[in-house]
Order: structure tokens, then sequence, then C-alpha cells
């Protein structure tokens, strides 16, 4: 499965967002723009260099991806935590990663997020208590943006209203089109401050299968715990396993 390469729709609009919004950081930092987009674009790489990929999902979540597996999307599952209208997130899909709005399962992407998010932002932790740490060979088959790509860029209005981000190459942000407009990543100390606040998470879109050796670890957070069925399944794929009451950093 390969990442899409076909240019963002609303590419044309996100340019002029961010050249609309670096204009107005960069008065307030008192610097050139291009000096401003420089020092963001090292704040940035060094944020998201090297981060592992997670997954937070609920206890029903695992036991479909143990079964079937492989992680399924919401396009073949019509299950989801997140927003239900499925021609919205085709739309999404299209104008922010470039997916050909008729792409089948096996083009979608499966949706993580990288670690120095917010764990503990009641946003992530909407998605579940159970978090899937990822195999770190999937970095190169990962594209970004600062915040969730439905919520940030509609700014709750649906069906799609304002894109304001592009998802670029997890390895490659160069063009810093990946973040959100409001947020000053120049005043950022950590990847979660660079984020949309209102999600406070970097999310990641993976163009894999994700079947379950993907996996490095299962963690069980804030007290959750496995049932029976979800132990056997667990040691029936060999993953590694743990629980803990708080949330793993």
């Amino acid at each position: 499965m390969a990442m899409p390469t076909n240019p963002a729709a609303a590419r044309a609009e996100v340019i002029e967002l961010h050249e609309e919004t670096d204009a107005r950081y960069a008065t307030r930092a008192d610097e050139e723009v291009d000096a401003y987009r420089e020092g963001v674009g090292k704040k940035l790489a060094a944020f998201l260099a090297g981060e592992e990929l997670r997954i937070r999902l609920k206890p029903s979540d695992l036991i479909r991806w143990l079964e079937d597996g492989e992680r399924l999307t919401f396009h073949t599952t019509g299950i989801t935590n997140g927003y239900e209208d499925i021609q919205a997130r085709r739309t999404v899909e299209h104008e922010m990663m470039g997916v050909p709005l008729e792409a089948g399962e096996e083009n979608r992407p499966r949706y993580g997020y990288v670690r120095g998010s917010l764990e503990e932002a009641t946003e992530l932790n909407g998605y579940g208590n159970v978090l899937i740490r990822l195999a770190d060979d999937l970095r190169g088959r990962a594209t970004v943006v600062l915040g969730d790509s439905i919520g940030s860029s509609t700014r709750n209005r649906i069906p799609v209203g304002c894109v304001c981000m592009v998802a670029e190459p997890l390895a490659d942000v160069s063009e810093l089109l990946c973040r959100f407009p409001d947020q000053d990543v120049a005043a950022a100390d950590q990847l979660h401050q660079a984020c949309d606040e209102g999600y406070q998470y970097a999310e990641v879109q993976i163009y894999d299968r994700l079947e379950p050796n993907a996996i490095r670890q299962v963690v069980f957070c804030n007290g959750e715990r496995a049932t029976g069925e979800l132990r056997r399944l667990i040691d029936r794929w060999g993953l590694n396993f743990d629980e803990i009451d708080g949330v793993l950093d």
C-alpha cells in the first residue's frame, strides 16, 4: 500500500491560509516570515524525529483487529470512534491526503497519532484506554497533520467546510502545511502544544495493512483490564502486553 502521490485538491487554499497566519506570527515575533518559517521547520522536525506511532482504541476494536488479522477502516467495517459521516471522511481524505474519492479499502489510511501528543487529553482518551505501540518501520509509510483531520479542518462544521492542513510525509514536513494554522508552532515547547489545542495530538495516517505483527506492545491504560477473551487473542498472536493504572508516556 503506497502513500498517495497526487497533490491535495485544496492545497492552494491551505497555502494561502498559512501565508496569512505566518505573517501575523512573524510580526508578533519581530521576525521576517522566511526566518520565522525556518525556525518553525527546525522545531517541528525535532518534535517528530523518531517518535513512536500509536493507536488508541477500545477493547472491542482490538478484538476485531486480532480476530480479522488486519486493522480494517471505517469504509469496510462501518464502525468508528470518530465522526460517523462516511462521505465527509472520504472528502477529507481526498482534499487533505490526496486519496481518490473512489479508492478502495486497500488504499485508505489507518489512523493513529505520534508519541508526544497529550495522552491525557479528553479527545485522545475518547478513542479508548487500549494503547497500541506500533513498529518503527511504519514511520516510512505515514503522513501527519498537527490536529484531527476531520475535527480541526472542519471547525465543527459537517459536511466538510474549510480544509486547513495538508497531510505531509512524517519524515519530511518541510513544506509545513501539516500545521494547524491557528496554532503557533514557534511558541511550543512540546509536540502537543504545537497541535490544534482542541485536540492536542498529532494525527498520523498509515498506509499499511496493519496486521497484528505491526504491534510492538498492547498497554491497557487508566485501570482498564483485559478480558479473558482478549488475553487469549493476545497470547495467540504472541504480543507483548501490560496493564497500568495511568497512561503510558
